[in-house]
């Protein structure tokens, strides 16, 4: 499925953003 993929995709760029904010302002 492709959607799923895409899901997985969206969630592990989330994490990837909230990591490198947090060391920007941590």
């Amino acid at each position: 499925d492709d959607s799923k993929m895409m899901k997985m995709r969206l969630k592990q760029w989330a994490q990837v953003v909230a990591c490198s904010i947090r060391q920007y302002y941590g």
